[in-house]
């Protein structure tokens, strides 16, 4: 991976190469093959190293794609030094399961690798939230500042409108999920972010009238 401006090389040799390990390992125990329903999984992680990761991938699709909503320099920070004095960051992972054949077309399995951004709040307050899908691992990484003290609804209501998702957490380093019942072609054709997206315009354009 070659090395950024604002990256040292250091960095990328180091701290940065450890987490590409750490990610690399995830994938071939857990991330190369495909869940089908019913499946109940024992993810086994470490919290930080997840989320600098998830978040550090996000970063370099964020730079080469020049994403308008930019990224949070604090997470930038974390992401080099683990250092989360300014940010606390959520990851939601769900199980994605293969969309069966009808009949006329083969089953669907999830067997893309994608890294994106979504906006998510309210009407007045939106926040960005990254999302990585490799296979039939799709993390999204709910992200808010210390000190916020109105971030909790809109955490409850994406994982709400993400059926069988699970809030990992920092406290532990195992977590029993099952297989949620999002297919392959449900997550590719609309995401639950991006239906809230289409409900906030239309609040926005009500209150304009």
């Amino acid at each position: 991976q070659p090395t950024i401006a604002d990256v040292c090389a250091k960095c990328n040799n180091t701290y940065l190469s450890d987490l590409d390990e750490y990610g690399s390992r995830l994938f071939d125990e857990y991330f190369a093959r495909v869940y089908r329903r019913g499946d109940l999984i024992t993810f086994k992680y470490d919290f930080h190293k997840l989320c600098r990761w998830l978040l550090k991938l996000s970063f370099n699709q964020a730079r080469a794609r020049k994403w308008v909503c930019g990224f949070p320099q604090e997470a930038i920070l974390y992401i080099r030094t683990g250092d989360l004095s300014d940010i606390r960051v959520h990851p939601l992972v769900q199980i994605i399961v293969p969309t069966p054949s009808d009949g006329s077309l083969p089953e669907l399995v999830p067997s893309i690798q994608r890294i994106g951004v979504e906006a998510w709040g309210t009407a007045e307050v939106w926040k960005p939230v990254f999302f990585v899908t490799m296979n039939s691992f799709h993390f999204q990484l709910f992200i808010h500042y210390e000190g916020e003290i109105k971030w909790r609804p809109s955490l409850e209501e994406l994982k709400k409108r993400s059926p069988g998702s699970y809030v990992l957490r920092h406290q532990q380093t195992a977590a029993r999920i099952y297989a949620s019942t999002v297919d392959a072609f449900t997550l590719y054709r609309v995401s639950a972010a991006l239906e809230e997206n289409v409900r906030i315009g239309h609040q926005m354009l009500e209150r304009k009238k």
